[in-house]
């Protein structure tokens, strides 16, 4: 599967036990949406927008926020948790040493939901403060590493990047930045 039919996969709710975490096989996030979704599992995939630079193109390519994971939560009609082992595109169930599926902190998934629209765009930008590291993920400034200088509003950020012996600055907006350490 493309990174582009991600965006294909929908969020659904509905009212259930907790969330569980499925590794999936290679190219199977849209099979595994698909066939878990007929079984009556609710399935949750956050991803969010990068550019991509292929010579002097830019491209948006749509990442998952956890490669080669989905979140699941079983639904009332849904059967045992060997029906989500079986189902094509999932490789199995992140389970504890006694060989049981390992349910996620309680509200985990809620917040994470909280940050992304309702296709499972991540949206709510990282809190940054003056001084902090950051690479730009997304925009015609992508790969590029930089220093947040000031913070003019809160989605829109001035950073500094040392190019070519010179530092320039720009400002980008706080959804295209990501956090370096």
């Amino acid at each position: 599967m493309s990174l582009h039919a991600v965006a294909d996969i929908s969020v659904t709710r509905a009212d259930s036990d907790g969330w569980f975490v499925a590794q999936l096989k290679p190219n199977g996030l849209s099979m595994a949406v698909t066939h878990l979704g007929r079984q009556g599992f609710d399935t949750f995939a956050p991803w969010r927008l990068e550019t991509s630079r292929r010579g002097h193109r830019l491209r948006g390519l749509r990442r998952l926020l956890f490669p080669g994971y989905l979140f699941v939560r079983a639904t009332p009609r849904a059967g045992p948790w060997r029906a989500v082992q079986g189902t094509r595109g999932v490789a199995r169930l992140v389970q504890t040493a006694q060989r049981r599926p390992s349910p996620l902190p309680a509200g985990f998934v809620d917040v994470l939901r909280a940050r992304c629209n309702e296709e499972g765009r991540l949206i709510g930008a990282p809190c940054f403060a003056e001084g902090d590291r950051v690479r730009v993920v997304a925009g015609p400034f992508t790969d590029l590493a930089g220093r947040i200088e000031a913070m003019d509003e809160p989605a829109r950020l001035r950073v500094l990047f040392s190019m070519m012996g010179r530092e320039v600055r720009a400002t980008v907006p706080a959804e295209n930045l990501h956090p370096l350490r």
